[in-house]
């Protein structure tokens, strides 16, 4: 069974995969390449989470490209409405626990 990015180097195997366009600027690198080793047996124990690890590293990069990274909000307190028996709505600060 072949896997998917998995490329030999000298006498090790390596993770390569390319960087999309998009993403370059961000990563500051053009193709990405990690560590699988050097055995067919390191490769198959080591491929499942190098994929995932660079699933992850273009996840966080499209969402930065995106800006759809949350931010923090600056104060403690979420601000929330809460609805009072009588009808009326209100609008309170509580504190985040």
């Amino acid at each position: 069974m072949a896997l998917e990015h998995v490329q030999p180097r000298g006498n090790r195997r390596v993770y390569r995969r390319k960087v999309p366009k998009a993403l370059q600027g961000i990563l500051g690198k053009k193709e990405m390449v990690l560590r699988l080793g050097k055995t067919d047996a390191e490769v198959r124990k080591q491929y499942d989470a190098t994929h995932a690890e660079a699933e992850q590293i273009f996840a966080k990069a499209w969402d930065e490209l995106r800006g759809s990274r949350r931010r923090k909000p600056s104060s403690p307190h979420v601000n929330c409405s809460i609805k009072r028996p009588n009808g009326f709505a209100t609008s309170a600060s509580t504190p985040i626990v």
